[in-house]
């Protein structure tokens, strides 16, 4: 189903990061001078000039060994640092409203794509003309008709289970991710649908881990059950509890705010300080996201569009998969970022756009937002005003400005 002939790499160039697990000793670094060691390696007699408190140590004052790779330090441990994440997570209010937040603004309700095909590239690559704005439209309209069609579907096809739409599976592929370290997703092509819940039901019903609702705790010979007596400051505790909750969000990204949902004690500098902070961290997490988790789902789903779909594209195109990244382009939205104080902030953003530092674009992607439908759906609502022989509103452009706006010359 693709045009024969030979395939070209869109780049002919990439990036190759090696991490290596000695570090090199720089220029003046301390010395050590040995002279025998014990049964484990380890010199006995060293002498060397080591910075205050020893630091990242593992034998002692000489510090042999210390520097070990990620993998080598936390994969063996792996299993258990997930099952007391999780633990914390499902039990403790902060932790569980850190990774609400995350999800509720990386992702939001639907994580959208906006197609920006490279047309420009493509007529750098290709020598064809069609490939041009006006063809970067059409093209990106038909796209995203069809991937709404894929992703937001009422029947849910786009998952083996048909049980989530692709903001749900986003929403769950992230949590694993900000829990477990990891996430994956697996492209099937399923003539026919699975069986997933008989297969879910099956699997349940062979663990025996609990009796009804309660788990049946297994103890080893000489162990007992111990109930502890939690004390906690009590004339200090809102202090204790402030520098906590600082030390949490300063480890997620989010402002304290936002973890303990009390923003009874900032104004508004404060409060829109502390969230322009944590945006730039849910933009990073939701850029990283959709370029390891979601860009390849949707390059297999245009792959399909391309074999099956009507698609506009100019004689000569070349195929899909010689140019996805190019054909695949797109910006994806997320959650929007709402008002603080939502008659500043709007009037800042006419500001901005006025004086050509922000596009209609990038502030209607901010409140999650398509800016081509908002143009439609205005025009649509100036087309009823005036069949409906109602007054235009001022945002219509389309009347006088009034007289409280008019300013006169000087």
């Amino acid at each position: 189903m693709r045009r024969a002939g030979r395939l070209r790499c869109p780049r002919r160039s990439s990036i190759l990061i090696l991490m290596s697990t000695k570090a090199a000793i720089p220029t003046g670094r301390p010395t050590i001078e040995t002279t025998s060691t014990d049964s484990h390696g380890v010199p006995d007699k060293a002498r060397a000039t080591l910075p205050r408190r020893h630091a990242a140590k593992r034998y002692g004052r000489n510090r042999f060994g210390y520097l070990w790779s990620p993998d080598a330090e936390l994969n063996m441990y792996r299993d258990r640092i997930v099952s007391r994440v999780r633990d914390i997570v499902r039990n403790d209010g902060w932790a569980s409203g850190a990774i609400t937040r995350v999800l509720d603004n990386a992702i939001g309700p639907m994580l959208r794509p906006i197609p920006k095909p490279d047309y420009r590239w493509l007529q750098m690559y290709t020598g064809i003309k069609g490939f041009d704005h006006e063809w970067a439209k059409d093209y990106a309209r038909a796209v995203d008709a069809n991937w709404r069609s894929w992703a937001a579907d009422v029947g849910k096809w786009c998952d083996a289970g048909r049980n989530l739409n692709f903001g749900q599976m986003a929403h769950v592929a992230l949590r694993h991710k900000l829990v477990d370290g990891d996430t994956i997703a697996v492209m099937k092509w399923l003539p026919g649908r699975v069986g997933y819940q008989n297969a879910r039901r099956d699997f349940h019903a062979e663990q025996k881990f609990s009796v009804g609702n309660a788990r049946v705790p297994i103890m080893f010979p000489g162990e007992k059950i111990n109930i502890l007596d939690a004390k906690r400051p009590s004339a200090n505790f809102g202090q204790f509890e402030a520098a906590v909750l600082r030390n949490v969000a300063a480890g997620t990204g989010l402002s304290t705010q936002q973890i303990s949902n009390n923003w009874s004690d900032v104004n508004y500098s404060s409060a829109r300080g502390a969230l322009l902070e944590a945006w730039k961290t849910i933009d990073r997490r939701r850029d990283e996201f959709t370029t390891n988790w979601a860009a390849p789902i949707r390059c297999c789903v245009m792959e399909e569009m391309h074999a099956f779909d009507e698609l506009p594209l100019p004689a000569g195109a070349p195929d899909f998969i010689e140019c996805r990244t190019a054909y695949s382009r797109a910006r994806w939205l997320g959650a929007p970022r709402g008002w603080i104080d939502p008659t500043s902030e709007a009037q800042a953003a006419i500001l901005r756009m006025d004086g050509a530092l922000s596009t209609l674009e990038d502030e209607a992607a901010s409140q999650g937002l398509d800016f081509e439908e908002v143009l439609e759906q205005r025009r649509y609502e100036i087309g009823l005003f005036e069949e409906y022989g109602i007054p235009l509103p001022e945002w219509s452009g389309k009347q006088d400005v009034p007289a409280s706006r008019q300013t006169s010359p000087k």
